[in-house]
């Protein structure tokens, strides 16, 4: 599901992405 939606979304599923990166660099 996961690669469709990339495949499908690629600039989204890159700011997803960086989001979900940053929430981990804050420790949440």
């Amino acid at each position: 599901m996961a690669e469709q939606f990339e495949a499908r979304h690629p600039t989204l599923a890159g700011t997803l992405r960086s989001v979900m990166q940053s929430l981990a660099d804050m420790g949440i």
